[in-house]
């Protein structure tokens, strides 16, 4: 499935969710449907492999939707796609979701990156600061990344800030190498 259908069947399924107030909940079904067929070969192998009849497919998802307690807008979702024959395409979906949720909700996802573990209290400063800068609701995901001497990487869809020791270093050097 490329991106933009994984779009289209995102945002379709985000409109229906919105009507009955359940986004957020079908995009933690779509997670952990993602997930799974992520991490358990044998899920995946019952998608993929036309061995396994309709029938089958369906009476192994019921009983993981009883598992998960999944809504019916979570079962309806997940059924279309597989009657779609595009249920082995949730870990794009579920990213594409997650996007269309968040930008309809008003939220930004920046990916941070920065040389040491951030405590929670400089991450809530980090929230309100691109918050402050970007005038959206900030979602944040830390990494540690060894690359970095000090300093933070931020990253918010497509822009990249960088504000540490490695990326002036680089700069340092190409316009020393320029001269």
């Amino acid at each position: 499935m490329s991106r933009e259908i994984s779009r289209r069947y995102s945002k379709a399924f985000f409109e229906v969710a919105a009507e009955k107030k359940e986004e957020e909940r079908l995009l933690d079904e779509i997670n952990s449907l993602a997930h799974l067929y992520v991490e358990e070969i044998s899920f995946r192998e019952l998608i993929r492999n036309p061995a396994f009849s309709m029938a089958e497919r369906e009476k192994v998802l019921g009983e993981i939707f009883e598992k998960m307690s999944c809504s019916t807008l979570g079962r309806i979702v997940m059924k279309y796609l597989l009657e779609k024959k595009r249920l082995h395409f949730l870990p794009q979906l579920a990213e594409e979701y997650f996007i269309v949720l968040n930008q309809k909700k008003g939220r930004a996802f920046a990916e941070i990156g920065t040389a040491y573990d951030l405590s929670r209290q400089e991450q809530e400063e980090l929230k309100k600061e691109l918050k402050g800068v970007i005038g959206k609701e900030i979602l944040l995901k830390v990494n540690k990344e060894s690359d970095l001497i000090g300093g933070v990487r931020v990253k918010i869809g497509s822009v990249v800030l960088e504000h540490n020791v490695r990326f002036h270093l680089e700069k340092m050097r190409q316009n020393l190498m320029g001269q």
